[in-house]
């Protein structure tokens, strides 16, 4: 006996830079799944999970939700996370199709993905650096969650933070790099140097998978139970709320900072299922 449970997905998108509150507009439907977008750099395509077709593969669009596309064909397993390189060229994913989650590349025009890291242990949520030399992510390959970095044709792994940590996204410079910790949903967000050196504490009760780091501030996810795109300005250090989020806390923001995506989950409907043994 087991639940079976269907979800059908939206993606929606809200202005950022209005400077009041505006209704979001719907960008795309679908009668699966739809999580984690993300926006190319350019702000063009929209780079997504889905299970439109039974599996979690990764998906793209145009900015408006028109052209979809399924660009991993794997065909089993569970693939997400997308993550576009800095000159869109690239997309960095997670996925456990080798049975084993590890982070995976793939070119943003199609072909074979290459799979990255193959440690036995989990690597997960994938995120480029500033200049695309390296792609950072989460491993618990030390017994618990702590950022890493890799080259993305899978040489030369280094470990990043070393007081646990994950979710890490490059400062615009280059020169810090901010990441949640503890690893669970609501966790404080930390800045370092990327060579290495002293931990400050920038954010509390920041949710979700993403933040989105900009020249002069930060967009992240946060509210219980009211979920809500927030933003911290670097030069004032004052908190201001953008928007009301979905389900899920996670938004991704657009290069030039004028709007945000988010998802959408309806619950279609739960049945239980019983299967008899014939033994």
């Amino acid at each position: 006996m087991y639940g079976r449970v269907g979800y059908t997905g939206s993606l929606w998108r809200i202005p950022v830079k209005t400077g009041k509150a505006s209704e979001p507009a719907r960008v795309m439907a679908s009668t699966a799944s739809l999580l984690y977008p993300h926006y190319s750099p350019d702000g063009t395509r929209i780079a997504f999970q889905s299970a439109r077709l039974g599996v979690n593969e990764i998906w793209l669009c145009g900015a408006d939700g028109s052209n979809s596309v399924q660009l991993t064909a794997f065909g089993r397993g569970f693939s997400g996370s997308p993550r576009w390189s800095p000159d869109g060229r690239t997309i960095a994913f997670d996925s456990n199709v080798a049975g084993n989650w590890d982070i995976y590349a793939i070119a943003a025009q199609g072909g074979r993905p290459i799979r990255v890291t193959t440690n036995q242990a989990s690597d997960v949520i994938p995120n480029w650096s500033r200049d695309g030399r390296w792609i950072y992510f989460s491993s618990l390959r030390t017994g618990r969650p702590e950022v890493w970095k890799i080259h993305p044709d899978g040489t030369e792994e280094t470990q990043v933070t070393t007081t646990g940590g994950w979710v890490a996204a490059e400062s615009a410079d280059g020169k810090f790099l901010y990441y949640k910790y503890p690893s669970t949903d609501n966790a404080d967000l930390w800045r370092m140097p990327v060579g290495g050196g002293p931990i400050t504490k920038v954010l509390e009760g920041v949710r979700g998978r993403l933040v989105t780091v900009t020249e002069r501030g930060i967009y992240f996810p946060a509210g219980k139970p009211v979920l809500e795109l927030r933003y911290f300005d670097f030069a004032s250090h004052s908190i201001r709320v953008i928007a009301p989020l979905g389900d899920w806390p996670y938004a991704t923001v657009s290069s030039d900072e004028q709007s945000a995506l988010y998802t959408r989950n309806m619950l279609l409907g739960a049945n239980l299922v019983v299967v008899e043994n014939f033994r």
